[in-house]
This record gives C-alpha cells, structure tokens and sequence, in this order.
C-alpha cells in the first residue's frame, strides 16, 4: 500500500501521510509517481503551481481557481486541489474530487458533497460521504473513501459532528442482502476527538447475513480521524456501499 494524500496546498504541493510513521511525509519519488504527479526538488506537485481568475460574464465572476482540472460557477470562490465542481458563491475548497452547493462553505475533505447557505464561512456545513469495499471473512476491515482517503478532522478548529450511517450489503451469490444504519455523535475538543453518543437504530435484511457489523470509531492519528470498518463472514464475498450524512459545528 503507497502513501495515502492528506492534502494538496494551493500551490499544487502534495502532503502524504506516511504508512509506516503516520506522520506527515513530502512523499518519495515512488510514492509521487505512483499517483501521476510531479516530483520536483524532493517535493511532489500534483499540478503546475499557477493560478487564474475567472471572470466570465454568463455565469461567473471574481473566482480564484488553482487548477483548471476544477469547474467553478458563482462569485468569490476560491479553489484548490483539483478534480472539484463548485457552484455557489465565497465558498473555500482545498480538497479533490468533491462537489460544493451553496455559499460560505469550507471543504477539504476528499470526495465529499457538501451543501448549505451561511453567512459566515466555515461555520457551519453539510456534507455527504460515501465509501465502498468488499470482504471475504470474518476480520473488521477498514473502509475508505475515494483514492484511500479517510474522514480526517482538522485539528485547527474544535468541532462536532452528528452523522447518520448507511451501510448497505449485497451477497450476490446467495442472493442475500442487510442494512446497517447508524447515529453518531462525536467532538474535538481540547484537542481531543471523543465519541458522545453511538447507537444503532435500523437493522434488517436477510437472516443470513445477521453477523455483518458496521462500525464507526474515533482515531488519534496525524490528523485524528473517525474510522469506519464492516466485518463480513467467512468464506462469504461481501460488498459494502457506506454513505454518511454530516451535520457539522466549529468554534470559528
């Protein structure tokens, strides 16, 4: 397994998390290449370090965008990293592969769709985000969102967080199928990230698929971040799809 991305400046440059340390990493010439990126005086870009200001007059105006690889609509966005659609007006994204709807929002979590109207920005947001795996046995398997990302928690902020989990399973050989939801609560306070409140509330689907677990847990890692794992059963090809829906709170 390479390095997983933590973020991408403005400037195009590329933090890892690095998998043996946990701890942040520049990347190695491998690590950066293997992602298609460009490594450059022991750094690693994942675009050219430019920048424009779109100010067409049909549909936008006055928007700072990094990376032509992202679509921007509205007024007074700013935006990096790449791969992302936003359509709104003064919204903040840093992250990749995400769509924002709205105004006054901050994103930069990886693959996220994050939607809502503000006055202050990153006050407040909602957002969903969505994970896929499959398992073979009966071990707790850590799922990830897009490009092996996880739910990291910025560290700069204290924050709450609701979430609503949905986990769907499908057995397709047996032709069996559950549903595991999930309400969670967690904070980051005093530079702490704690669990508040865990509970199921619906469990349903077929008899023999009653030993799938979902599960959500806060982890201190650099950043901490909330982890999400299923456990299938053994001897049994399981797919998974995990949305969850975030209602989230900061002290900014």
């Amino acid at each position: 397994m390479i390095d997983k991305i933590k973020q991408i400046s403005s400037t195009g440059e590329v933090t890892f998390i690095d998998k043996t340390t946990g701890k942040d990493s520049a990347g190695t010439l491998e690590t950066c290449n293997s992602y298609g990126f460009t490594h450059l005086n022991n750094k690693c870009f994942a675009f050219t370090p430019s920048s424009y200001t779109n100010n067409g007059q049909t549909y936008s105006r006055n928007n700072k965008v990094y990376n032509k690889t992202n679509d921007v609509y509205g007024k007074n966005n700013e935006v990096s990293g790449y791969n992302n659609c936003v359509k709104g007006f003064s919204n903040n994204v840093t992250n990749n592969h995400t769509i924002v709807m709205g105004s006054n929002l901050k994103s930069d979590i990886d693959g996220a769709i994050v939607l809502g109207n503000y006055d202050t920005q990153g006050k407040s947001r909602f957002y969903f985000i969505t994970y896929s795996g499959q398992t073979t046995n009966d071990t707790a398997t850590e799922l990830f969102t897009i490009q092996g990302n996880r739910f990291f928690i910025d560290e700069n902020v204290e924050s709450v967080y609701h979430i609503e989990s949905t986990c769907v399973v499908l057995d397709s050989t047996n032709n069996e199928a559950v549903m595991r939801t999930n309400i969670n609560l967690y904070k980051y306070t005093n530079n702490t990230l704690t669990e508040v409140l865990d509970t199921g509330f619906v469990n349903t689907g077929d008899s023999g698929l009653n030993a799938v677990a979902l599960s959500l847990a806060p982890v201190a890692g650099t950043p901490d971040y909330i982890e999400i794992k299923v456990t299938g059963i053994a001897g049994r090809t399981l797919n998974y799809n995990v949305v969850l829906k975030v209602t989230e709170v900061t002290n900014v």
